[in-house]
C-alpha cells in the first residue's frame, strides 16, 4: 500500500508479506520515482537484504523497534539529500 502526500513530496509505504517483500518495494518506488529518498524499517533484517538496499540507494535501514531519535536523524538525512543514489 502506498500513501500519497505531495504537500510534503514525500512517500510512504507499508509493506505486508502478502506476495511483497520489502526489496520489491523498494525497486517498484526506484522505478516510479528514481530521485525520493528511501528509509527502510524492518523487523527482520537480513544481511543480504540491507545490501541490496544499500545497493539501491536507500538513505537508512532501520531496525524496529526504533529508537525515535534514530528515526528522526534517518529523515533529517533523507531531507538534507545525504542519501545514496542507486549503483546501477
Amino acid at each position: 500500500m502506498i500513501l500519497n502526500d505531495w504537500r510534503w513530496r514525500s512517500r510512504s509505504a507499508c509493506c505486508w508479506r502478502r506476495g511483497k517483500d520489502g526489496q520489491e518495494v523498494i525497486f517498484y518506488l526506484r522505478s516510479k520515482f528514481p530521485t525520493i529518498p528511501i528509509i527502510v524499517l524492518t523487523g527482520k533484517p537480513d544481511v543480504p537484504d540491507i545490501i541490496r538496499s544499500f545497493d539501491e540507494g536507500v538513505v537508512d535501514f532501520l531496525v524496529k523497534p526504533v529508537h525515535p531519535d534514530n528515526l528522526l536523524a534517518a529523515v533529517a538525512k533523507a531531507v538534507q539529500g545525504r542519501g545514496r543514489s542507486p549503483s546501477k
